[in-house]
């Protein structure tokens, strides 16, 4: 953590105890050589002269002369201490104006790189400051005046530069060769994706993690030797797919006797991943998806482009809305009476639309297994998920988990034990 700057107490209290001793010793009858009289002048003269003390090259006023030896010694303490107080003070003020920009730069060695304050930023530092409190934190961001940034520096001592980690002079100023590891974070994919490739060919000893949320993106570069270039990409839905899938859905297709129906209502981003997780894992345990979006059918084109149509399982795709009540009548249609219960599924990009479609889905589907994707895994949803009979597939803690793991991984190779993997 970053050391806090002192108060104005402690800032003053040299000030006035030499202040003090040089208006004692006037007080106590100690005169100056070039300015005799001293001791018999008004308080205005002898505050004007005990003040001139602090001046650097200020008023020649002489040598101690007259009084008691103690008087006189402490005049000479304070004609010593009053330039060297003067020129501490001097001294912090310009720490103060260099060390953001210039000092501190100097003074990085194994530090962390973080690079964009988001969401997922704020997740990887709070994970961060919990397996590392004393880590050396650097955050770079376009716009050091958003409140994610402050509170970096606030709260988590990190140190604040802004810039563009796209441009080789603020990488310079980094020193990325001497850091620990570098985490990009901001929303422009292709920016985290560009700087980690420069980077790496700048620094290739370094531990780099690029965070891709588009899909089509990430699966483009899934070919590419990210590992063999000390590049982590990970998405953080592949996360929370991996999460549902190994906590909950395995178990699940385990124990049921006949191969299972998934509705997956919402197929964005991940929709889509959980379907191709599904179509990777659970091939075999698969009767029936049915997909409900309201782009749905452009988005399960998009999909099949991209990654193929799923085989061994029936495919059908809704094009509706799952804030309607009238679309669960129509998922109906689309499902078998005889088959066992299906899986629902509920994961758009709105926790409240998520929850209240869950509650919807529970009065017309009273047996189904449900589960319900919301960034927050707050006490107000569970006890919705209490009073509803569904599950809450939290995305901050699971994300904070991996990105936990994640770092482990950077900071200590990949010799980590099973329990903590690193993000697909």
């Amino acid at each position: 953590m970053e050391r806090r700057p002192r108060s104005l107490f402690w800032r003053l209290l040299p000030v006035a105890l030499v202040f003090g001793a040089a208006l004692v010793a006037f007080a106590a009858g100690v005169d100056v050589s070039e300015r005799p009289g001293l001791p018999g002048a008004r308080l205005p003269a002898r505050l004007y002269y005990a003040v001139s003390l602090f001046v650097l090259g200020g008023v020649d006023i002489g040598t101690p002369v007259g009084g008691p030896n103690w008087a006189r010694s402490l005049l000479w303490a304070a004609y010593f201490l009053a330039p060297a107080v003067t020129t501490s003070a001097l001294v912090e003020g310009a720490l103060r104006i260099l060390q953001p920009q210039m000092l501190q730069r100097f003074q990085l060695r194994d530090h962390i790189v973080l690079v964009g304050m988001g969401r997922t930023g704020m997740l990887y530092l709070e994970r961060l400051r919990e397996l590392e409190p004393h880590r050396r934190v650097v955050v770079l961001d376009l716009d050091p005046s958003q409140p994610q940034v402050q509170e970096a520096a606030s709260r988590f001592g990190a140190i604040v530069l802004p810039g563009d980690i796209t441009h080789r002079p603020t990488r310079a100023g980094l020193r990325l060769s001497r850091a620990a590891a570098l985490v990009l974070l901001t929303g422009d994919d292709l920016a985290n994706l560009a700087s980690a490739w420069d980077v790496a060919r700048e620094a290739p000893a370094l531990p780099i993690a690029a965070h891709v949320a588009d899909l089509s993106l990430k699966r483009s570069i899934n070919q590419l030797e990210t590992q063999a270039r000390g590049v982590h990409v990970f998405n953080s839905h592949r996360i929370a797919a991996r999460e549902l899938w190994e906590s909950h859905l395995q178990q699940h297709f385990a124990h049921t006797a006949a191969r299972d129906v998934v509705v997956l209502a919402g197929f964005g981003r991940f929709g889509q991943t959980l379907l191709e997780y599904l179509c990777r894992h659970a091939v075999g345990e698969l009767q029936h998806v049915v997909v409900i979006d309201r782009s749905g059918p452009a988005l399960v084109r998009q999909y099949e482009g991209q990654v193929g149509a799923p085989e061994g399982f029936r495919l059908d795709v809704l094009a509706g809305d799952i804030a309607d009540p009238g679309v669960w009548p129509r998922v109906a249609g689309y499902l078998d009476p005889e088959a066992e219960s299906p899986v629902f599924v509920l994961g758009v990009d709105g926790d409240s639309v998520n929850l209240a479609a869950a509650m919807a889905v529970r009065g017309r589907y009273p047996h189904a297994r449900l589960f319900v994707r919301c960034f927050h895994d707050s006490d107000f949803t569970a006890t919705l998920a209490d009073a509803h009979s569904f599950d809450v597939l939290g995305l901050e803690r699971m994300l904070r988990d991996a990105l936990g793991a994640l770092h482990e991984r950077l900071i200590w190779g990949p010799s980590l034990p099973a329990a903590a993997p690193a993000p697909a």
